[in-house]
């Protein structure tokens, strides 16, 4: 007997088979200006959100056990950079820059973001004595 399944179950069975998450991924511009007296520093990471697993960052990462409705404005990937690469590198977090940021994050079916993970170079400008 060929029967045709409900078409219900349709939409059921692409979500199952699609999965929940979707990791996307989004080039944000420099922060601050690089000139030729830029000391560089090196990579930095900084991620946030629940239930992702971005490999060696997951512990950190999972302190932020709530989603949110859009991807945070490119600021916050700034400034959560900075901070990781001043206490990385143990310098004024003033001083530092950073070149093109490269953003993972993962969003839900709906849209809603589950988790980021913002990499960068960071560097730090050598500041001017007065």
């Amino acid at each position: 007997m060929n029967r045709m399944p409900p078409l219900f179950l349709i939409p059921f069975a692409i979500l199952l088979l699609s999965g929940c998450a979707n990791r996307s991924t989004l080039m944000l511009p420099s922060a601050g200006t690089w000139t030729a007296d830029t000391v560089l520093l090196g990579p930095v990471v900084a991620c946030r959100g629940g239930n992702s697993d971005f490999s060696e960052h997951r512990q950190e990462c999972n302190q932020w056990p709530l989603s949110i409705p859009s991807l945070p404005h490119h600021e916050t990937h700034h400034a959560e950079l900075r901070t990781k690469a001043a206490n990385q590198y143990q310098v004024d977090v003033s001083t530092i820059v950073l070149k093109e940021i490269e953003v993972t994050y993962n969003a839900e079916l709906v849209g809603t973001i589950r988790g980021w993970k913002a990499t960068a170079i960071a560097g730090k400008n050598i500041p001017l004595n007065k």
